[in-house]
C-alpha cells in the first residue's frame, strides 16, 4: 500500500462522504475541518504507519490513534479510514466491521 496515496484517497473520502474539508499541512499532517453539526472543529490526521493519529488543533486532549485495521487482517480501503476517522472527530463509536464496497467508495471521491 502507498501511504501518501492512501492518505490523499482517505482525505477524498471525507470530503465527499462526511463533508470534512482538508485546509492546508502542517508538518506534513493534513489540517482539516469538520463543521458538524453545528460548530467548526480543526484536526490534524498523521499516519504513523499502521495507524492514524487524529488531533483535535488548540485541544488539551493528546487525540486518538485510528488503526488501518483490527484483528481480522483484511486490508483496510480509503472509504473505511474515512468512516473511521470521522466518527474518531466526532466523538461516535466505531463499528470495527463497516465495510465500503468499490462502488461506495467511487461515490464518496466524486462528491
Amino acid at each position: 500500500m502507498d501511504r501518501e496515496q492512501f492518505m490523499k484517497d482517505t482525505l477524498e473520502c471525507l470530503k465527499g462522504g462526511w463533508h470534512i474539508e482538508q485546509l492546508g499541512v502542517v508538518r506534513e499532517a493534513p489540517v482539516v475541518a469538520d463543521c458538524w453539526p453545528h460548530k467548526a472543529a480543526y484536526y490534524s490526521i498523521c499516519d504513523n504507519g499502521g495507524e492514524f493519529h487524529v488531533h483535535e488543533l488548540n485541544s488539551s486532549n493528546p487525540g486518538e490513534s485510528v488503526p488501518y485495521d483490527v484483528s481480522s487482517g483484511l486490508p483496510v480501503d480509503a472509504g473505511t479510514m474515512a468512516y473511521r476517522i470521522a466518527l474518531t472527530m466526532r466523538g461516535e463509536k466505531i463499528e470495527w466491521g463497516v465495510r465500503f464496497s468499490q462502488e461506495e467508495i467511487s461515490i464518496m471521491k466524486a462528491a
